[in-house]
């Protein structure tokens, strides 16, 4: 593998990344101790460290998008990826209230470690607005800069801040690109037509976009950035690696939730004698269509590749029958059925993120079609070479991990192995450690 995307497993002794007040963790204030040393070896690689405040002269900022975490996330990633193959500074959003997370505003880094590094400059807004070299007619409007001095933001001020940062006030290029339609090129790439029919988006070194101090992303269609970053930004080699790269090991969970995941991993791991399985069934919003076909195959489609009996780890929105029908042929256990290992119990909007690093590391996992959050534990498992063991309950789409397909337009509702395969392995699997 290219060194630029090199794997370091190593035992995870990664320096603890302090937040600022308004994106403090609520896992430590909840009493639970910063991971140590972790009992895992996992995919990432630490970040370079850097000296000295992160310029603000040029910057990027964007709306978190609309959607759940994961589509947050992705969102996130593609501001980040911008925001590298620009050399702009990436601006971190205030903690706010997130759909399915209602009642706890959320900050980034209270889920991703998003270090300030040589690779990726990282600031909060609350520090960018202060430091940013604007005249004082493009200062934000006082309720903005007192709301951003607490420690979240409600949904009303939240707004506020969209709004202004789209205003000509802000100074800020509004970014045209729309996923949808275009991927972004950079250096000596084809900017024709891509298979999906997508233009290119070029941000030229003398283009008003590339001159300008802020870029500015929006959430709403056509602009919403609900894709993978690597489907929809196109670079040469050895950038595409670099890019790649620090959103990997940057956009990652923190240390403290690995620890929680790997108190859990332990104890499925000696209820199921040193293996066990995994399984997400989602079943809410868009997804609905899939209860009826879901709980008429998901039992046949796992004894396909789980034997009977085994520990099965079940992650669901919508408990319901699934697991009594899943009782009959496995041993199931649930989050509330081992989550009495963590003293004390963390958040419950930690609980998804959690799953997602446990069930990222069962023998065989089984995820739901179209759900990010199958998607990312499906990534997860690709950095860790266990792509060749991961499948989707719907029989149309089981094998679409290990069918090696490449991007197609966003790409949002899976992962794809070009994240984790940079080299191009289509025709077979990399030789990889794998994980019982």
């Amino acid at each position: 593998m290219a060194p630029a995307l090199a794997r370091r497993h190593h035992a995870a002794k990664h320096r603890s990344v302090q937040p600022e007040p308004e994106t403090a963790s609520s896992i430590a204030q909840e009493g639970v101790a910063p991971a140590r040393d972790s009992a895992l070896k996992w995919y990432w690689s630490e970040p370079l460290p850097v000296k000295g405040q992160a310029p603000v002269h040029r910057a990027v900022t964007f709306e978190p998008d609309r959607g759940g975490w994961n589509n947050i996330r992705m969102a996130a990633e593609m501001a980040a990826a911008y925001a590298i193959a620009t050399g702009r500074t990436f601006v971190l959003p205030p903690a706010i209230p997130m759909y399915l997370l209602e009642g706890n505003a959320t900050g980034f880094r209270e889920f991703m470690t998003l270090p300030d590094s040589a690779d990726l400059r990282v600031v909060t807004m609350r520090e960018y607005l202060s430091r940013r070299p604007v005249r004082r007619a493009a200062a934000p409007p006082p309720q903005i800069t007192e709301s951003l001095k607490r420690k979240s933001l409600v949904a009303a001020e939240a707004e506020k801040l969209w709004t202004w940062l789209e205003s000509d006030a802000s100074a800020a290029f509004l970014s045209e690109f729309q996923p949808e339609t275009q991927f972004l090129a950079f250096g000596n790439v084809s900017t024709a037509e891509d298979k999906d029919g997508r233009g290119a988006y070029i941000v030229a070194d003398d283009s008003v976009e590339s001159a300008a101090p802020l870029v500015h992303f929006r959430a709403a269609e056509p602009y919403r950035l609900l894709t993978q970053f690597y489907c929809s930004l196109h670079a040469e080699p050895e950038a595409d690696l670099r890019i790649k790269r620090i959103i990997r090991d940057s956009f990652r969970y923190t240390d403290q939730l690995v620890k929680l995941s790997e108190t859990l991993i332990a104890k499925l791991m000696s209820v199921g004698g040193g293996v066990y399985y995994a399984v997400h069934v989602r079943k809410g919003d868009f997804l609905a269509q899939q209860k009826e076909a879901t709980e008429k195959t998901l039992v046949h489609a796992l004894l396909l590749k789980i034997p009977a009996l085994a520990t099965l780890y079940v992650a669901t929105d919508d408990p319901g029958d699934c697991l009594e029908d899943l009782r009959e042929h496995f041993t199931v256990l649930t989050y509330d059925n081992i989550s009495d290992v963590l003293s004390p119990l963390p958040s419950a909007k930690f609980v998804g993120p959690i799953e997602q690093l446990v069930a990222s590391r069962a023998n065989t996992f089984f995820g739901t079609w179209w759900s990010t959050f199958s998607g990312y534990i499906m990534r997860i498992r690709g950095h860790e070479g266990l792509e060749s063991t991961s499948y989707y309950t719907l029989k149309e789409y089981r094998d679409e991990m290990t069918e090696h397909r490449t991007c197609e337009k966003r790409g949002w509702w899976r992962e794809w192995p070009e994240m984790w395969e940079p080299e191009g392995h289509v025709a077979g699997l990399v030789n990889r450690p794998r994980f019982s």
